[in-house]
C-alpha cells in the first residue's frame, strides 16, 4: 500500500540505540517521499523504541507481558491478560518510577488476542514517555492486514489515556513528526469501496493524517493521494496500485 521509504532493519535499530542513549529526547530521521507524502512535504520520522517480550511466567492464558525502555535504567511493562469465558482482555501499564498502574479493556467478551508490537515514544508535547502497542485481528485474506493500533498517551495530570484505532498495513514509519508542534502524527489506511459510473466496483486505499494531542488522537485531514486495488479479472489479471 505505501511506495517507497520503508526503513530498513538496520535504521531502526540505529533509531532505538539512539533513543535510549538520549532518555525520552528523540531524534528525527528523514523520509524522503515516503507513502502518501511529496518530497517537498518535509516529513520526518518519530523514534520508536522497542519493546521484549518477557518469557512465559507460567500463565497459560495466552496473555503476555512486554518490557520497554524510556530511560537511563528505567523500564515500562506493559502485560496484557486474557480473561475466562464471557470475559474481556484487559491491558495494564506500569509506567515505571512513582507511577501507578493502569488498566483498560482493550476486545470484547471472547475476542482473541495477539499483540504483536510494544513501542515508547515521545507523542506529544510534554517530557513523559507515550506507547503504542499493536494487535491483530488474525483474519484471513485482506482482513489478515488489519491492525488494532493502541495509543497509550500521557495527560497533564500524570495519567494515561487509550486510544485505540484501526488501520491496513501499519508500520513504524506510520508516525510521522511534520507540524514541528511537539504533537506527533499518524497516518491511518482505510479500505474505501465505491462504484465507477458504470456501476463497476472500485476500491482505493485512502491515507488520512491524524495528530496525537494531548490524551487524544484527533483526525487532522486527508490526504492528497489515494492508491487503488482491483479485484483480479476473470482472464486472470492480477491485483493492481497506482496513484
Amino acid at each position: 500500500m505505501k511506495s517507497f521509504g520503508k526503513k530498513s532493519q538496520a535504521s531502526r535499530a540505529a533509531c532505538g540505540a539512539a533513543f535510549c542513549a538520549l532518555g525520552v529526547a528523540s531524534e528525527a530521521w528523514a523520509i524522503p517521499g515516503y507513502g502518501p507524502f511529496l518530497p517537498a512535504d518535509r516529513v520526518r520520522s518519530v523514534l520508536l523504541v522497542e519493546g521484549i517480550q518477557k518469557p512465559d511466567v507460567g500463565d497459560d492464558s495466552g496473555g503476555s507481558r512486554w518490557s520497554v525502555q524510556v530511560a537511563e535504567r528505567q523500564w515500562a511493562t506493559i502485560a496484557v491478560r486474557v480473561g475466562g469465558e464471557g470475559q474481556a482482555a484487559e491491558l495494564t501499564l506500569t509506567p515505571g518510577g512513582d507511577a501507578m498502574p493502569q488498566t483498560w479493556k482493550i476486545t470484547e467478551a471472547d475476542a482473541p488476542v495477539l499483540i504483536t508490537g510494544v513501542y515508547a515514544a515521545q507523542l506529544n508535547a510534554d517530557a513523559a514517555p507515550d506507547f503504542i502497542v499493536t494487535r491483530s485481528y488474525l483474519g484471513c485474506g485482506l482482513a489478515a492486514d488489519i491492525t488494532q493500533v493502541m495509543f497509550v498517551l500521557s495527560q497533564p495530570d500524570g495519567k494515561y489515556s487509550l486510544a485505540s484505532h484501526d488501520t491496513y498495513d501499519w508500520g513504524l514509519e506510520d508516525i510521522v513528526d511534520q507540524g514541528g508542534d511537539g504533537n506527533a502524527r499518524w497516518v491511518k489506511t482505510q479500505l474505501e469501496q465505491t462504484e465507477d459510473a458504470k456501476g463497476r466496483p472500485q476500491s482505493y486505499w485512502v491515507h488520512t493524517l491524524w495528530r496525537v494531542e494531548d490524551g487524544e488522537v484527533v483526525r487532522e485531514r486527508k490526504l492528497g493521494r489515494k492508491r487503488y486495488w482491483r479485484e483480479p479479472s476473470i482472464a486472470g489479471a492480477s491485483n493492481g496500485v497506482g496513484y
